[in-house]
C-alpha cells in the first residue's frame, strides 16, 4: 500500500494505545513506513517483534531528534495543545491526524466510497446509524457507520476485498482539528452547544474545529447546517453549497415526496426527527447526485426498522407506574434538555453528574416537572448551579434517593420517569460512557428483580 505521506518515513504515532491510534499504527505498518515510534501516556503498546515498532510511554519532545521523526500521526484524544506537535511545527515535521490518513489511504488505494459525515455536539452517532441503515436498506448502494462510530477510518482503509462503500463518517471535532485530505461529499453539522471546554478556551473555537469539515469541500459538494450557524460556515468556506437543515412535521417528507405520517418512524423523541430530517436531507442529496438510487417503499419500512442506539434515550422498561431510561450517552446540558423536554409533563426524576465538560445546569431549572439528583465529581456544582444542597457520591446512591423521592410523589398512580442523563463525561469514577449505563441497567435490573420476589 502506498501513502505518499508515510511511505519510506520515520513516523511517530501519538496515543497509539486507543482504538484510532491502533489503526493508525497498523496502517503506517502497511504503508511501509520505515520506522514507526508509537507512544501513549496511559498504556504503552506492545513492541513489534520484528523490531519495526519501539514504544515510549510519553510524547516527549526529544524524540523529534532521537529517532529523526519524519511525521507525526495522532489519534484525536491527544491535545495539540501538546508541547511536542508545537516543536514539531517549529521543525516543520508534517502533523497527520488519523481520520486524514485513512482518508488519504481510501483516496488512493480503495474502491472509490462516497463519504458523508456527520458531526455536531449532540446525536452524531445516532444520525451516522440511521443514515447508514437508510443507504443499505433503501439504495442500491451498501453504507458503513464508521469514523468516531464503528471502525476507524485507518482500520477501514486496511480491508482487503471491499467493494464500493457509502461510508457514513462521524467526526468527533478532535478528528477534525487535523482535516487534512479529508473530503466528504456531503456534510452535516447537526447542533452546537458548549462541549468540550476543557480542550477549548471557548465555544467559537469548538465551533471552528467543527467547520474544519468544510475546508476541502467544493462547489459540487453540499454542507447542511443549523440556520443559526450557517453565516459562519459561509465565512468558512464560500465554494460549497450550503443549506439550512429541515425539520419535520407531523408528515415526513422525502425530497419532495410525503412518506407517511411521523409516527412511522420508530423513534419517539423530538431530537429523533431532528437526526432522520438530517440523514434524509443527505439522502436526498446523495440522490440528486445520482450516487444512489432510492426506492421509496424501502425507504418507509427502513423508517419502521430503525431500532436506536444504546444509551440513548434507552428504555429499560417500566416497573408499576415508574419507566426507566438509560441515556448515558448525553454528555451535554444540551442533551439533557432535549430528554426533559421530550418527557414533559411526566413527572422526571433526573440522575446527572460526572466530570464537567461546561455548559450551565442551571438553565435545567424551567423544566418544571424534573427532580435533580446530582451524583459524581460534578455534583457539588451542579447542586449549587441548580440551587439542591442534596448531592451524591454514585450513580447508586442517586438512584436510590430518586426511588425514594418517586415513592413520596403524590400522585403515584400516574406516570412517573427515573431517567439517566448526566450531562457530563463518565470518566470520573467510569470507564466509558457504556459501562456507566451499563450500571444504570444493572440496577433497575435488580430493582425488577426484587419487585418481582414480592415481599419476603
Amino acid at each position: 500500500m502506498n501513502i505518499p505521506a508515510i511511505t519510506g518515513k520515520t513516523v511517530l504515532v501519538c496515543g497509539a494505545s486507543g482504538l484510532s491510534g491502533r489503526a493508525a499504527l497498523a496502517l503506517c505498518l502497511a504503508a511501509g513506513a520505515t520506522k514507526v515510534l508509537a507512544s501513549d501516556r496511559k498504556a504503552p503498546t506492545e513492541a513489534d517483534p520484528g523490531g519495526t515498532i519501539d514504544v515510549r510511554p510519553r510524547e516527549d519532545t526529544d524524540l523529534l531528534d532521537d529517532y529523526n521523526i519524519q511525521v507525526i500521526v495522532t489519534a484525536p484524544g491527544v491535545p495539540l495543545s501538546n508541547s511536542i506537535f508545537k516543536t514539531a511545527a517549529e521543525k516543520q515535521i508534517p502533523i497527520l491526524g488519523e481520520t486524514d490518513l485513512g482518508a488519504r489511504a481510501l483516496a488512493i488505494n480503495g474502491p472509490g466510497d462516497v463519504l458523508v459525515a456527520i458531526t455536531g455536539t449532540d446525536g452524531k452517532s445516532t444520525t451516522t446509524a440511521l443514515l447508514a441503515h437508510l443507504i443499505t436498506s433503501a439504495t442500491d448502494l451498501p453504507a458503513r457507520p464508521c469514523g468516531n462510530f464503528g471502525l476507524p477510518l485507518s482500520g477501514l482503509a486496511l480491508l482487503s476485498g471491499r467493494a464500493r462503500e457509502a461510508l457514513v463518517v462521524e467526526c468527533s471535532s478532535f478528528q477534525l482539528e487535523l482535516v487534512g485530505e479529508f473530503h466528504p461529499r456531503v456534510a452535516v453539522l447537526l447542533n452546537l452547544a458548549d462541549d468540550h471546554l476543557d480542550r477549548y478556551p471557548s465555544r467559537e473555537e469548538y465551533l471552528q474545529a467543527k467547520l474544519n469539515v468544510l475546508d476541502n469541500m467544493g462547489a459540487e459538494d453540499i454542507g447542511f447546517f443549523p440556520a443559526r450557524l450557517l453565516p459562519a460556515a459561509r465565512a468558512r468556506n464560500g465554494r460549497v453549497r450550503l443549506a439550512e437543515l429541515p425539520e419535520i412535521g407531523n408528515e415526513i417528507v422525502y425530497a419532495g415526496e410525503v412518506l407517511g405520517p411521523r409516527e412511522i418512524y420508530n423513534r419517539p423523541w423530538a431530537h429523533d426527527r431532528s437526526n432522520l430530517a438530517a440523514a434524509l436531507a443527505a439522502l436526498g442529496e446523495l440522490e440528486r447526485a445520482k450516487l444512489v438510487r432510492v426506492d421509496r417503499n424501502r425507504l418507509r419500512e427502513a423508517l419502521g426498522s430503525f431500532a436506536g442506539l444504546p444509551h440513548r434515550m434507552e428504555s429499560l422498561g417500566a416497573i408499576g407506574n415508574t419507566l426507566f431510561i438509560n441515556d448515558s450517552k448525553a454528555t451535554t446540558v444540551q442533551a439533557v434538555d432535549s430528554a426533559l423536554a421530550a418527557l414533559s409533563p411526566r413527572p422526571t426524576f433526573l440522575l446527572l453528574g460526572g466530570r464537567m465538560k461546561g455548559g450551565d445546569f442551571s438553565s435545567l431549572a424551567r423544566h418544571k416537572h424534573a427532580h435533580f439528583f446530582a451524583f459524581g465529581e460534578a455534583s457539588a456544582h451542579i447542586a449549587s448551579e441548580l440551587g439542591r444542597e442534596r448531592r451524591y457520591e454514585t450513580l447508586s446512591e442517586a438512584f436510590q434517593a430518586a426511588l425514594s423521592a418517586r415513592a413520596r410523589l403524590a400522585d403515584t398512580e400516574s406516570e412517573a420517569v427515573v431517567l439517566l442523563s448526566p450531562g457530563c463525561a463518565s470518566y470520573d469514577q467510569y470507564g466509558s460512557y457504556a459501562e456507566r449505563g451499563e450500571h444504570m441497567r444493572s440496577l433497575v435490573k435488580g430493582l425488577r428483580n426484587h419487585a418481582e420476589a414480592g415481599p419476603e
